[in-house]
C-alpha cells in the first residue's frame, strides 16, 4: 500500500530495531536484538543531563536481564523481532550447511538419510497459514509447497510437482 504524499514535516525522532543471526563456531547458534531511540533535537534527561540531537536516549540489547526492575518494556518489545531473526538464521539451506560442516569438522559421525529408503509422507510446513504471503491458496504455497496448495487450480499444481524435490529456503 503506498503512503500518502507527503507534505511538511519535521524528524523527531528515530527508532532503530536490529536483529541479528550467527552461527558459532561451537555449533550453536547467536540471536541477538538493540534498540535504540534517538532525538534531532537537545532535550534535558533526569539523570544524565541534556543530551544533543543524535544521543541515544536508548540503547540496549536483548542480552539484557528481563523483567521487573531489571529489564524494561523496551527489550520486551525485541522478544518478536529477535524470534523472527531466529527463525530466519537456522531455518535456511545455509544454516543446514553450516551445521552438515561443523559436524563433520568435530567428528560426529551419524549418518545422514538413506536416500534409498522409502519416502516419508511430506509434513504441511508450519508457515503455511500464518501470514498472508503463506496464504494457502497463494502464490508462495504454490511455488514453495505445492502438496499444500489449496487454490482453485491445486489439483494441476500438485500433479506438476508430483515427483519434484522442492525445498524451502528461510
Amino acid at each position: 500500500m503506498p503512503l500518502s504524499p507527503m507534505i511538511g514535516r519535521q524528524h523527531l525522532h528515530t527508532r532503530r530495531v536490529v536483529c541479528q543471526g550467527f552461527f558459532r563456531d561451537d555449533g550453536l547458534w547467536d540471536i541477538e536484538g538493540r534498540i535504540t531511540d534517538e532525538k534531532t533535537y537537545e532535550h534535558a534527561n533526569e539523570w544524565r543531563g541534556p543530551l544533543k540531537p543524535g544521543d541515544f536516549v536508548h540503547d540496549m540489547s536483548i542480552r539484557e536481564r528481563l523483567g521487573g526492575v531489571h529489564g524494561c518494556t523496551h527489550i520486551v518489545e525485541l522478544l518478536g523481532p529477535v524470534a523472527t531473526t531466529a527463525f530466519q538464521t537456522v531455518s535456511s539451506s545455509k544454516a543446514r550447511e553450516l551445521n552438515r560442516a561443523h559436524r563433520a569438522r568435530s567428528g560426529d559421525t551419524s549418518k545422514p538419510a538413506d536416500s534409498t529408503a522409502t519416502p516419508r509422507p511430506r509434513r504441511k510446513p508450519y508457515v503455511v497459514d500464518t501470514c498472508h504471503a503463506w496464504a494457502s491458496d497463494g502464490a508462495v504455497v504454490k511455488r514453495w509447497a505445492p502438496d499444500f496448495y489449496t487454490g482453485p487450480d491445486a489439483e494441476a499444481v500438485r500433479a506438476a510437482a508430483a515427483g519434484k524435490e522442492v525445498e524451502i529456503e528461510g
